[in-house]
């Protein structure tokens, strides 16, 4: 991926399903739970798709949530972001080596989340945001994921973040890399209440260290986020 330090204040970021990911998961969906279909036609949704596609910008399957949550950072919009996580159940899980080495705590709730958000979104120096998801299909949970089983598993396969921003002294600037990294996304699914009535929120992300790790070179997005809490 490219640094571009000439971007104006808007970030822009892409998220993606790769099929090479997709099958890499149906692979493995016996040893990792059963594989659910992520999308939702619009005569399913019924008359209520169309509120729901202005509120989310897409249709509402549960993978769509993750690529509107992504579009709502690209804005820079901490009102649209919250609208995807539920405030109540979110916890943020950082990779236990950060915690470990940096002393981050293990898990944050909503209104740190929220905070982080807002500090990196309003952050003047921030010149630029670039996010790829590569996701796999959704998931039930297994009984090891020790979350409820009526919520739903989405594995970011690979996570690539790239932060610029900068030098508070005047050099060149900062980048944040996240390279080869993953995570896992948690959402909670209403069986028999149609999307477009309760749509899915995200109750909980889990961050993995994977690869090379060396701020400000590379890093974790748990790491990342660590900075304008």
């Amino acid at each position: 991926m490219s640094v571009r330090t000439t971007f104006r204040l808007a970030p822009t970021l892409r998220c993606f399903a790769s099929c090479a990911g997709l099958a890499i998961l149906l692979n493995g969906c016996q040893e990792q739970g059963r594989v659910l279909n992520a999308e939702v036609s619009e005569d399913e949704l019924g008359s209520g798709f169309e509120d729901s596609a202005q509120r989310f910008g897409v249709r509402p399957g549960l993978r769509k949530v993750l690529f509107s949550m992504v579009d709502a950072i690209e804005d820079r919009d901490v009102a649209r972001y919250s609208e995807h996580f539920d405030a109540d159940q979110f916890r943020f899980v950082f990779d236990p080596l950060d915690a470990e080495e940096y002393g981050f705590p293990s898990v944050w709730d909503w209104g740190a989340e929220r905070t982080s958000a807002l500090n990196m979104f309003a952050d003047d120096m921030v010149q630029s945001i670039e996010v790829d998801l590569v996701l796999g299909s959704v998931q039930m949970p297994l009984p090891s994921d020790g979350v409820p089983m009526n919520w739903r598993k989405i594995e970011a396969l690979e996570v690539a973040v790239e932060l610029v921003t900068e030098d508070p002294e005047g050099g060149e600037s900062v980048i944040y890399k996240v390279v080869g990294g993953r995570a896992t996304f948690f959402l909670e699914s209403h069986p028999g209440v149609s999307l477009w009535r309760r749509p899915p929120l995200i109750t909980e992300w889990r961050d993995h260290r994977i690869g090379k790790f060396q701020p400000t070179e590379y890093t974790t997005w748990g790491w990342i986020k660590s900075q304008y809490r």
